[in-house]
């Protein structure tokens, strides 16, 4: 009885023993490659920028921003195809350094960041990106001329009548 257990014994072990030393047949292989590489593409990702050096010959903008992790600026390239599309600037050419750019990229499979979206912000006289100052006024804003700006200046230093405080 004792041997016939250590048969079965030795029979499970070495049943197991080639399980472990088994190999996969390039069939799965290729079958997990098959459904692996759509899980690889990567989403489009969207950062705020500001423009160091614009490359046209080349294709491609060098930016600097904020890296959350590190608090720490940093650079990266990212390179304009025909499919990229611009806001508020016809061309990569109308970017100029020290711009504010809203860039949607994506990461291709080498590494490269290549923009699908590239919007470059608009300041006002006022102080403000033009959409909002546009929303807020009603209409968008105008430079104001020199002469302009001493009448305003002019006007805002008109005495105003004194208020009285309140008596507690």
């Amino acid at each position: 009885m004792r041997k016939t257990h250590l048969y079965l014994v030795c029979l499970f072990i070495i049943a197991g023993l080639g399980l472990c030393f088994a190999q996969e047949s390039e069939d799965m292989n290729v079958m997990n490659e098959d459904i692996m590489a759509p899980m690889a593409q990567v989403e489009p990702q969207w950062q705020y920028f500001e423009v160091v050096s614009v490359d046209p010959a080349n294709k491609s903008i060098v930016v600097k921003y904020l890296d959350y992790d590190t608090d720490q600026q940093k650079q990266m390239m990212i390179a304009v195809d025909e499919k990229t599309t611009y806001e508020n600037a016809a061309s990569l050419n109308e970017i100029k350094p020290e711009a504010s750019i809203g860039v949607d990229y994506v990461v291709d499979s080498t590494g490269k960041n290549i923009a699908t979206n590239i919007s470059l912000e608009k300041f006002s006289p006022q102080g403000g990106i033009v959409e909002q100052v546009e929303e807020d006024m009603g209409e968008a804003p105008q430079n104001m001329t020199e002469s302009e700006e001493e009448a305003s200046v002019e006007d805002s230093e008109e005495e105003l009548p004194e208020t009285q405080e309140p008596a507690f």
